[in-house]
């Protein structure tokens, strides 16, 4: 057993994002008090499952029944039931025995299967706690590349830590895990190695690695997310609420339609609603949190079409076209508009310097200013409140080139090359840099990755690459911190 004193354990859960350790602790986690176990459950930054805390819970109050039954509901007014998944609150309004013996939890189901009812613009607007997400704190922002083209589609995700400027992936971060003892938690650590810690019932490993470290805190971990759970790449990426969806795309075969959602704090993917049309080679954008997919090819035509879909009402559903098809089309938001930036127009045959803007309060698209080069396949991004278009290819021709859009002078202005010619490349913006990633440079697929910093209009090359070198990824940034 791992000794672990209360504040200890509290510092965990507030530190350690990922507290289901904690949750599982033996004689440390029953044997708290009901004020402890009230201040660990409320914590807002801790990241777990909701059903396991409510479990916890009640593993805690079934230590001691005789003295703890008469402080359930008090307890159980910090487990936040509105995050429960719906079909858990159905079993549990469904059980006759859990309710007859805790009959106070039928008005936080009640409240909880509302909340699920409400429509997302209402539920912004709820200010009960036992309806608030948790925030959790200590994980840094991660690159994340899901996917793409390497020569075949391909499930592989990798992610990039800008902290450190080191690529993992998800199948080097599973084989860590599966060699690691039997019965331990291997837990990254500021220098970049990992520790285990002894999980549940685990034969005690020696003193210095059972233990937790010493000192006032205790190291974020690393993110991790598993591989795609089938291969797709020319897909979008969007986030939003947390959920990571991968959308569209081309898996080898065929171009499809699906969607496949991942979930941080289950650790696992799930399949989401289709689309309409199947859509490769599409863009994906996220605005007033409805993601929004663009253009595409079905492997016969280029789309002009756009579908929208807001995670809340969990449909697809068709807005205004675009004034020509796109495919290899670069989707970017800026001032609350969408921007369809070049592409490829199948019908005419010809790589497209023209840019739209979707509106989406009027549901109408307009032209903009074209860019000064035509470009099919760029990357595109927002940051200071330029819009940004990277390399691309024009026929045979792939660019290095960089322009970006000046919306109050409605304009494309030029600034410094890339160090190398990429298109079908991803590219995100953080902390004051853009980052450019993969890419095709015409003759084989890239796994480096170049950061501009606008101050001094210039690009550089990072040391460290993806493990595999790919084009027609999904590239996001994803914050671990807002799940």
């Amino acid at each position: 057993m791992i000794a672990v004193s209360y504040p200890r354990l509290v510092r965990i859960a507030a530190f350690f994002g990922f507290c289901s350790e904690v949750l599982e602790q033996g004689d440390e986690f029953i044997n708290l008090s009901k004020d402890q176990l009230i201040q660990l459950i409320a914590n807002d930054h801790i990241r777990v499952a909701e059903e396991q805390v409510f479990e916890a819970v009640l593993r805690w109050i079934r230590h001691r029944p005789e003295t703890r039954q008469a402080d359930a509901a008090e307890v159980c007014s910090h487990v936040r039931f509105a995050l429960l998944p719906r079909d858990y609150l159905v079993r549990l309004s469904q059980s006759d025995a859990f309710l007859f013996q805790n009959p106070w939890c039928k008005d936080y189901l009640l409240e909880a299967m509302g909340y699920h009812l409400l429509p997302w613009e209402h539920k912004r607007r709820v200010t009960s706690e036992r309806m608030k997400p948790r925030t959790p704190v200590g994980l840094p922002k991660t690159l994340i590349v899901l996917g793409g083209q390497a020569p075949k589609a391909i499930r592989s995700v990798e992610w990039y830590d800008f902290r450190t400027d080191s690529w993992t992936s998800a199948a080097a971060a599973t084989v860590g895990s599966s060699n690691s003892p039997a019965g331990t938690l291997v837990v990254p650590t500021g220098s970049g190695q990992v520790r285990p810690l002894k999980a549940p019932n685990a034969t005690p490993p020696s003193p210095n690695r059972a233990r937790f470290p010493p000192g006032p805190s205790v190291p974020a971990p690393t993110p991790m997310i598993a591989d795609l759970p089938s291969r797709r790449c020319r897909c979008g990426v969007a986030v939003v609420g947390g959920l990571l969806y991968v959308i569209g795309g081309f898996n080898g075969a065929l171009r499809v339609r699906s969607v496949d959602i991942y979930d941080p704090v289950r650790k696992a993917w799930r399949f989401g609603p289709n689309m309409e049309y199947r859509r490769s080679t599409l863009g994906v954008a996220v605005l007033d949190g409805i993601i929004y997919a663009v253009g595409g090819f079905d492997g016969t035509k280029g789309f002009s079409s756009v579908e929208a879909f807001d995670p809340w009402v969990g449909s697809w559903r068709c807005v205004a076209s675009m004034a020509v098809c796109r495919s290899s089309v670069g989707v970017g938001v800026l001032n609350g508009k969408l921007y369809a930036v070049g592409g490829y127009d199948g019908t005419a045959r010809r790589c497209l310097a023209s840019v739209e803007c979707y509106d989406p309060s009027a549901d109408k698209w307009s032209p903009v200013a074209d860019m000064n080069h035509r470009r099919s396949g760029p990357a595109v991004a927002e940051m200071g409140g330029r819009l940004y278009a990277v390399g691309g290819h024009d026929g045979l021709l792939v660019r290095n080139s960089v322009e970006y859009y000046e919306p109050e002078a409605g304009i494309w202005c030029s600034v410094a090359d890339m160090h190398f010619c990429r298109r079908n490349a991803g590219l995100v913006a953080h902390n004051g840099l853009l980052y450019v990633v993969g890419g095709d440079d015409g003759s084989s697929n890239l796994a480096s990755m170049e950061t501009y910093d606008p101050h001094v209009n210039t690009w550089s090359l990072l040391p460290s690459q993806m493990h595999t070198g790919r084009c027609y990824a999904a590239v996001t940034v994803y914050d671990w911190n807002v799940v």
